[in-house]
């Protein structure tokens, strides 16, 4: 990947190459009282990306997500 690294996952996301379908076992561990809004969908959909298929071999990874506060980081 380039050094744009939101870029990069803009275009993957755009290209529908990053599966916005979340496995059960993800779903069912958030709170139950909240619908996941699109955006906390995408976040989740890219993070999956990254360690399916970006993740290096060097140990650790370290990932930020980079949302506003009070948009659901914590559901």
């Amino acid at each position: 990947m380039s050094n744009d690294l939101l870029s990069d996952y803009n275009a993957l996301s755009r290209w529908n190459i990053i599966d916005k379908n979340l496995s059960e076992s993800i779903l069912k561990n958030l709170h139950p009282n909240f619908i996941i809004r699109d955006y906390q969908r995408e976040a989740l959909a890219r993070l999956v990306y990254f360690l399916e298929n970006d993740r290096s071999s060097e140990e650790p990874t370290q990932l930020l997500f980079q949302m506003a506060t009070g948009s659901g980081k914590t559901l």
